[in-house]
């Protein structure tokens, strides 16, 4: 599969976890949970490094790309954001973070 096809790929399955389910959209991590278990079932059972380690070999994407398409998602379509609470938060840790990155921290 390509890239392009499989970040389109990764895009329907976020929009898909972040519609149906609420938790998805105030926890990056629940999201990946549910991504991941939504591509391969299986995987929810496996040990961490094993699923990390075999990502590839069991369909999934890299978990930030699940992570910044959540992101994207959620940005242009603000019915699918988390709540009111997250987002500031979510925006609390992005300055943070680019204070960090631009070495002021």
């Amino acid at each position: 599969m390509g890239k392009a096809k499989e970040l389109q790929t990764t895009t329907e399955f976020v929009r898909e976890v972040l519609e149906n389910d609420p938790n998805a959209r105030n926890s990056d991590d629940y999201l990946i949970l549910a991504v991941c278990k939504k591509i391969n079932p299986i995987c929810v059972g496996m040990p961490f490094e094993t699923v990390i380690l075999n990502r590839k070999s069991l369909g999934l994407p890299v978990l930030e790309t699940i992570r910044r398409t959540g992101q994207k998602i959620r940005e242009h379509h603000p019915e699918l954001a988390g709540t009111s609470e997250v987002e500031a938060q979510r925006m609390m840790n992005e300055a943070d973070f680019k204070r960090y990155a631009r070495g002021m921290v």
